[in-house]
Parts: structure tokens; sequence; C-alpha cells
């Protein structure tokens, strides 16, 4: 393949075919490449090249195609019922973005996914249905619209369904770059041993600045809390626009409640609330 004719300080580089095919065939029978036909794809001056496209998923197109996965394929034989958001320029590389995969996934109701851990990170955002929760090391999660549930690297997980309708939600993961590193990879398990009470939101992290005394005699938990609840998201969010002046914006990080660090080190996340007839322009990052 000819590389594009481009200058290094002002001489076109050398392409592939200028050099002689005998050279070329022993390079390539030795798995050798020589860099300065290819080095400006590799390494482009200022901007880089991107494949990756702007893109909108419709919520009306996702939504009747993934119904329409429940009619016919069976929790049993897809283990997770998920539609990919595939970036049209990544066709092919199960990705929305070079280092994210996102897909939104289907339980019906009486339906378990199974348990298993996995080597990337993710989160699940609920977008639609009541009676789903997911298990994450024993602690039942409820799965309400608009919650941030972690599923952190390497932690034994499962959902189910115990309400009425479907329950859908997005996953994200950092599956692509785990997969670009030849490391991504899932174990499956049995059913976890349920703990008793309820899960971290609703009784150890209920109020903010505020933690459990003995989380103060040790050493910070890396996921003390997995669940965020929309709810509690929300009025804290409309309490922060009473404070915030019209030309701030009206921003929360989902954090660490031992550590205010992200709340997790790979994926981290955040809400922005919009007043009317405002515009957000978030900081590069």
């Amino acid at each position: 393949m000819n590389a594009p004719a481009v200058l290094a300080h002002g001489v076109p580089l050398g392409t592939i075919d200028e050099l002689p095919e005998a050279y070329r065939q022993t390079l390539e029978a030795r798995s050798l490449v020589p860099l300065w036909p290819f080095m400006r794809n590799a390494l482009p001056h200022d901007i880089p090249h991107r494949k990756t496209r702007p893109h909108v998923w419709e919520w009306a197109d996702v939504r009747p195609n993934l119904l329409r996965a429940g009619e016919l394929t069976p929790i049993e034989k897809a283990e997770r019922r998920v539609l990919i958001l595939e970036n049209p320029g990544l066709a092919g590389e199960i990705r929305a973005a070079p280092a994210i995969f996102i897909g939104m996934q289907l339980i019906l109701p009486g339906e378990t996914a199974p348990t298993h851990k996995h080597s990337p990170s993710a989160v699940r955002m609920v977008i639609e249905g009541k009676g789903g929760y997911t298990i994450m090391q024993g602690e039942k999660c409820p799965m309400e619209k608009g919650d941030l549930i972690l599923t952190p690297s390497g932690m034994w997980h499962e959902h189910g369904h115990e309400g009425t309708g479907p329950v859908i939600w997005m996953d994200a993961l950092d599956l692509p770059t785990l997969a670009n590193l030849e490391c991504s990879y899932a174990i499956e398990g049995g059913l976890q041993n349920r703990r008793a009470g309820l899960d971290s939101s609703q009784n150890r992290f209920v109020r903010s600045g505020l933690i459990p005394y003995d989380a103060l005699n040790r050493k910070a938990a890396d996921y003390p809390l997995v669940r965020f609840p929309w709810k509690d998201v929300r009025a804290a969010l409309e309490a922060l626009a009473t404070a915030t002046a019209k030309d701030g914006m009206v921003h929360l990080a989902y954090v660490n409640p031992e550590t205010g660090a992200e709340c997790m080190p790979v994926l981290g996340f955040s809400a922005i609330m919009l007043r009317p007839g405002e515009t957000a322009r978030p900081a590069r990052r």
C-alpha cells in the first residue's frame, strides 16, 4: 500500500514503493516494516487523524430494536442482551469512542443475567423500567431510572428483574482499551450470597459531608459506594443551581465518598443541569 507523499522538513518522505521489491519481501518475511513511509499516518503533525465521527443515537430508533431483541433472543442465549452503540467511523470495532464501549442492555421480567466478573470496568445508567437490580459483590442494588451503578474491574456482579415491563440501562466500559492491551477477559461464577440489609446508598452514605465514623480509622475502600440514586443527584443539582451564578455551570461529580476522588479511576462520571435558556460549554479535559 502506498503511503501518502508528505513532507519532512520540506522534503517528501519516501514511499514503500521506492524500496526494491526483494528488500520489501525480506522485511516482510521477518515481520519488519520501515517506519518512514507510514510515519505521518501514525504521528501526524499538529492535528491527529481521527476516524471517530460525531454521532447521535436516537432513543426512538434504539428502543424498539432493543425490545425486538428481547423477542428474538432469550436471555439464556444472549447472557447479556445488548445492542452496541457503534460509532460509524469505527465500523466493526464495537466502540462508541476510541477508548469507550457503550451498549444498551435489556432485561425482561423474571430474567437473570448470570454472575460473572471481568477485567474491564463498567457502569450502568438506568434508562427505563422498575424492578431491576444488580448484585455487586453480594450487595443488592435496586435499578431505578437515572441511577448510576458501578461494576469495577474484577468484581462479581449479576442482574435480575423482579418487576413488570422491560428494564433498560446503558452500559459504559473501558473495554476497547483493555482489548487493545490484550488483557480483556470474563470469568463465569455461581449465584452470589446476598448480604442482608440495604445497599450503601441507602444507609451508609445518605448525606453529603457525612461518612461512617469507622471509615476514619481505616484505609479508604476502593469502592465504598457503588450505587448513586438519581433522586439524590437531582435534588443536589437543584440545590446547587440556587447557589450558581447564571454564567456558571451547575455541574456535580460522582465521587468516592471517603476520598473525594473520581468514583472510578478509569471512567469518571458527572451530572450537568441546564436551566431554561442556558447553554453549557464544559472545559475540554
